[in-house]
């Protein structure tokens, strides 16, 4: 059935009712454990009540709606399900206390994980099949919605009850700033996920519930190939674009851009590195998306990336537009001729403000000798039944070009049989949006034996990085769906914005810079993995040390708690006989007045300031043994008057003043019987400290196992550096982070150097005044400090 048809089969009000009844308690529980930490932010702890009633008026009115649907989803025996494009069921309801992390789901999300829920509780776990070409689209943080879809007894049988719990295991968030939903250049900060760690074990359970099966694994589906390009290299073509010197002077002024932001002398919210890498793009598709209040002509005196797009799209419809194509019933030819031709890009679309992009290529084809009315935008089609005419004469030969976005013309859209090239004339971000794109042609079902794929790339602009990044995502994420990734940290893939460094690379036109930033950053990586390498094995130094002393304790404590149960007398019922303060008696009632009554004669004598302690030697005999009485006034908190046994110290019982009846003399007479099992607990722990001794002892001196990469990337950074530095007029790189220095076993309490603290005192006045500078007050006149501090 279709994916409308799916979620209008409604479950039934019970279940429905008692599924939002037990997300209300996860979530209730969540905010339990909030609440309960000192540390947490009060404002999430308000944020999950909020969203607990919101969710309670959300149910209680989604219950309230509810009409007669006839048979519900119950009622039919569906015992299991396969769902296609199982990524658009991504955005599930998601518990959490991580900020901006949490999110109530989208309703399709919803329905369909309260479908599964009802079918594992009736039919069992195994009820689900899921299926799509990009289950991690933009954040390694995705594969927790996959998982908990298709395998949730994998989670639960880890630990793993909730996003919280993932995360904590998983992930490590970071706070960015990012495009808000509004759009119109609002922007706001948003926290996701920079970095995975225990990526081994996150993988195992991966795969065992993903199936992967890439292009190259199915041979016998027959797609048509790419066509050669000019080097012999069946692979998508790039085209190279000369840029004018009104876009070089525009990107340089974005370098200047992204100089102020990472000085941090101009305000984040009026610029900052995602609204100068939007700027980028789209400055690259066209500089009047950017809005440059200068005359065309000045604007172009070369050719713009559209116009050379159209004289390519122009030169491929002549060369297919005799294209003959079998009909699908074999009964002969179709009676169009003519190939189709998909254009894709996702900025200056007809729908949006500013330049009309779209508009502006479908005048330059027609300029050019193409039929406007075969040239059609996919924004003409707002709901399927628009598409279906639309996409039927894509089909049989009754338009020529389609441009689309990759939101409107990416899943679903099943035009493949004519078409013969596809032009990306931007770059998205993600590769889930490149594989949506090209899956539009490279399809079964296309009647073309070799296919075109164009990228139309601007030199000097941020097209060449924005391919490059995305390829090298593409790269990673294919790593990580086949298990081949050996690292256990990894950076997330969801970045939507360029760092300093790439945008001064771009912006200066000097490759080296660009290499010099990965390479960088490549040493940074490698220098941290370093540092928790040389950190890990001092850990180990102190852990044998710890570890030794632990044994040599235990070692000690085992005769003796083995003499102490030579001595034990049986005490039970009328057996019962003890001694205090040199008094015997056979009641336990007795017994425990009297030690009540000789610990508060010697609490009576203790002073806080002159006398805070005492001992009493033998204070008690019973059961074969002796104990001694340790009394000690404390400043905050209770006082401590506690029995330790005197062959046994460490085995103790406190006596609270105030008690009545006999339970200390039984909580004694406990602690000598649970002797055996103080002996098996010693005996445990000393097993326990020569198992860590002898495991730390194997791992310590082992080499950094990446030494050699690092030191590879160093030497090569140098030798950029000096590229660099012999250049006629060198461009300023960014100064390398902190992290970088080759400092990775320096003490940190070695590092507070009379230089160090005389650069952060500087750097603290610096930022003070900037400070003061912003609050509109005349800093103080500080003088710098120098190295005589």
């Amino acid at each position: 059935m279709t994916r409308g048809a799916f979620s209008a089969l409604a479950v039934s009000a019970d279940t429905e009712r008692a599924y939002m009844a037990r997300e209300q308690d996860a979530l209730r529980e969540s905010m339990s454990k909030l609440s309960s930490d000192d540390a947490a932010d009060t404002r999430m702890v308000k944020r999950m009540e909020t969203a607990l009633l919101n969710q309670e008026e959300r149910m209680k009115k989604a219950l309230d709606q509810r009409r007669d649907t006839g048979l519900s989803f119950e009622q039919l025996g569906i015992d299991y399900l396969m769902v296609d494009e199982l990524h658009d069921y991504k955005n599930m309801r998601v518990v959490s206390s991580i900020r901006d992390a949490a999110h109530i789901g989208a309703d399709r999300a919803i329905d369909l994980d309260m479908k599964l829920d009802y079918l594992r509780r009736t039919n069992g776990d195994r009820v689900f099949t899921g299926a799509t070409a990009t289950p991690i689209a933009n954040s390694v943080a995705e594969a927790y919605v996959m998982q908990r879809y298709i395998r949730p007894d994998l989670l639960d049988d880890v630990g793993i009850t909730d996003f919280d719990s993932w995360a904590a295991t998983f992930g490590e968030p970071v706070t960015q700033v990012e495009l808000a939903p509004e759009g119109g250049g609002n922007y706001r900060t948003n926290t996701r996920f920079a970095r995975f760690r225990n990526v081994p074990e996150l993988l195992r359970l991966w795969h065992v519930a993903a199936d992967v099966k890439t292009a190259e694994d199915l041979p016998y589906l027959k797609r048509p190939d790419l066509r050669e390009r000019p080097d012999g290299q069946r692979s998508p073509e790039t085209i190279l674009i000369t840029p004018s010197q009104t876009l070089r002077d525009y990107v340089a002024d974005l370098g200047e851009r992204a100089e102020r932001v990472r000085s941090r002398a101009v305000d984040p919210s009026t610029d900052n590195m995602l609204k100068i890498s939007s700027n980028g793009r789209a400055a690259a598709l066209d500089l009047r998306l950017v809005d440059l209040d200068q005359p065309e002509d000045e604007l172009f005196s070369v050719p713009t990336k559209l116009e050379v797009a159209a004289d390519r799209i122009v030169q491929v419809w002549l060369d297919n537009r005799d294209n003959v194509y079998p009909s699908p019933s074999d009964e002969g030819d179709q009676p169009a001729k003519g190939a189709l031709q998909l254009v894709f890009s996702d900025l200056g679309t007809p729908s949006g403000e500013g330049f009309n992009a779209y508009g502006h290529l479908k005048e330059l084809l027609t300029d050019r000798g193409m039929d406007p009315g075969r040239i059609r935008f996919i924004h003409e089609a707002s709901n399927d039944r628009k598409k279906a005419p639309l996409f039927e004469q894509c089909r049989t030969g009754g338009v020529d070009v389609i441009i689309g976005s990759t939101s409107k013309m990416g899943v679903g859209t099943n035009i493949q049989a004519r078409a013969v090239a596809l032009h990306h004339l931007d770059c998205p971000w993600r590769p889930a949006d490149i594989e949506q794109r090209e899956g539009r042609i490279l399809r079964q079902g296309n009647l073309n034996a070799e296919v075109g794929i164009y990228r139309y790339v601007v030199e000097g602009s941020f097209d060449a990085y924005s391919w490059q990044t995305v390829e090298r995502k593409a790269k990673f994420i294919d790593q990580l769906m086949r298990g081949s990734l050996d690292r256990r940290d990894i950076e997330d893939i969801g970045d939507s914005t360029m760092s300093f460094n790439e945008v001064k690379a771009i912006a200066s036109g000097d490759p080296l810079i660009l290499e010099r930033a990965e390479v960088e950053q490549d040493v940074a990586t490698l220098t941290r993995l370093q540092r928790s390498h040389a950190r890990e094995q001092t850990s180990l130094r102190h852990k044998i040390t710890a570890a030794e002393r632990d044994i040599s304790v235990h070692e000690s404590r085992l005769p003796r708690i083995e003499r102490a149960i030579e001595k034990i007398i049986d005490t039970k019922g009328d057996a019962f006989r003890a001694v205090v303060n040199d008094v015997p008696t056979s009641e336990r009632s007795a017994a425990a007045t009297n030690l009540r009554h000789l610990m508060g004669q010697h609490h009576s004598t203790l002073d806080r300031n002159t006398r805070p302690e005492t001992a009493v030697q033998n204070a008690l005999q019973l059961g074969g043994h002796s104990f001694d009485a340790h009394l000690r006034l404390t400043w905050i908190g209770e006082d401590v008057v506690q029995l330790r046994l005197s062959d046994v110290p460490e085995v103790a019982v406190d006596v609270p003043l105030d008690d009545t009846g006999h339970g200390v003399i039984t909580r004694l007479e406990n602690a000598i019987t649970g002797l055996p099992r103080t002996l098996a607990d010693a005996r445990a722990n000393l097993d326990r400290a020569v198992v860590e001794r002898d495991a730390a002892q194997a791992s310590l001196g082992a080499p950094f196992p990446r030494e050699a990469e690092l030191t590879s990337a160093r030497s090569r950074l140098e030798e950029i550096d000096r590229k660099m530095s012999h250049a006629p007029n060198p461009p300023q790189a960014a100064p390398p982070p902190q992290e970088a220095e080759e400092t990775p076993r320096v003490d940190p309490c070695e590092a507070a150097t009379r230089e160090r603290t005389t650069m952060y005192i500087n750097e603290s006045r610096d930022v003070l005044n900037r400070s003061a500078h912003r609050a509109g007050h005349q800093p103080p006149s500080t003088p710098g400090v120098g190295p005589g501090i």
